[in-house]
């Protein structure tokens, strides 16, 4: 009993230890901009890897790979010039870095079009607690341990404009976090630490290497927002990437149903590209609806962010008039439309 003040003392010392070391979320400048190799300054060259660059700097600009194959894009990179603002050359004969930097304005031109949402250049910075079991020895990933892994997850990071923190995991926190909480998706003491970092999301990852395949499990933790979702595959850095994509999806998702005038609607039953082409050319026939923009595909299911000044009680009415769509009893937990497509 003598030693509880002395624990609580401690404890209180913890706390405010973790309270002062904390970081604010990251505003990227630079998301336009992009910088690459070349060997001369000829109009040849440059012509050549423009299409490369204005891929780079769209895929981090929408935070997704997918946006680069989308029929909007093709169509853009037919007449790259209008997007370009500058560029320029550094360096000397035989080794120089092109600098091209993109016009902001007409890039968020092409994403309404192609119907994405995306971050302004404050993204959210998300906390990764990460562990990959390999032969039995679970390993926390941090930038000190695991390094070729971590070097793999910076690289996404700054890839697809999605600012990840990786835990301190010094002694402070080893004290009360281990291997297992990760492994068990033990979230309260995790989200507790959390709270030294002040991140905006905390994403919870397990990776277990088995007879040649990886298999990822991950959970997102956004304010109300608790997602969970895992794939599997023979190559770590396709899985990684997946993630990359689906953690910008549901973030963005999220994001955008902040504003008042947008709401989710989830629609499950979806298959095939046909089904998805049906439903979003529904929803922008939607008498009340402004706008429609792609939220996430995840499974077979897709989210919409549907824009209506209308409000939610609107867009019920309106969607239950038509038989494309039936309304499932079930709402998730940030009550989100839930409906299924009539085959």
């Amino acid at each position: 009993m003598k030693c509880r003040p002395a624990l609580q003392i401690f404890l209180s010392a913890l706390v405010i230890f973790l309270l002062s070391n904390s970081v604010s979320a990251v505003t990227l400048d630079n998301l336009n901009s992009v910088v690459i190799q070349v060997t001369d300054t000829s109009l040849e060259t440059r012509t050549k890897v423009l299409p490369q660059a204005f891929e780079q700097v769209m895929r981090r600009v929408a935070s997704s790979h997918s946006a680069v194959s989308h029929a909007e894009f093709a169509k853009a990179k037919q007449k790259i010039d209008a997007y370009i603002k500058t560029f320029f050359y550094t360096g000397s004969s035989g080794n120089y870095n092109l600098t091209v930097q993109f016009n902001d304005q007409a890039l968020a031109e092409l994403l309404t079009t192609m119907g994405r949402s995306s971050f302004s250049k404050n993204r959210p910075q998300v906390l990764l607690w990460l562990v990959v079991d390999q032969d039995s020895k679970p390993q926390f990933v941090s930038s000190g341990s695991q390094e070729p892994l971590a070097d793999k997850i910076d690289l996404l990071s700054s890839n697809y404009g999605l600012p990840i923190l990786f835990p301190l995991l010094d002694l402070t926190e080893r004290l009360f976090i281990a291997e297992q909480d990760v492994i068990n998706f033990n979230l309260s003491p995790l989200q507790q630490a959390a709270g030294r970092y002040n991140a905006d999301s905390v994403v919870v990852g397990k990776i277990n290497y088995l007879s040649g395949i990886w298999h990822c499990e991950w959970r997102l933790l956004d304010g109300s927002q608790d997602v969970a979702w895992n794939s599997s595959g023979d190559d770590l850095d396709v899985e990684l990437e997946l993630m990359f994509n689906q953690l910008a999806d549901k973030l963005i998702a999220s994001y955008k149903v902040t504003d008042k005038n947008s709401i989710a609607v989830r629609v499950k039953g979806v298959t095939n590209v046909a089904d998805y082409a049906k439903v979003l050319a529904y929803l922008k026939n939607v008498s009340v609806v402004q706008q429609v923009e792609i939220g996430s595909v995840d499974g077979n299911q897709a989210m919409f962010i549907i824009s209506s000044e209308a409000g939610k009680e609107a867009v019920i009415k309106a969607l239950n008039k038509d038989t494309l769509l039936t309304a499932e009893s079930d709402i998730d937990i940030d009550a989100t439309l839930i409906y299924r497509i009539n085959s």
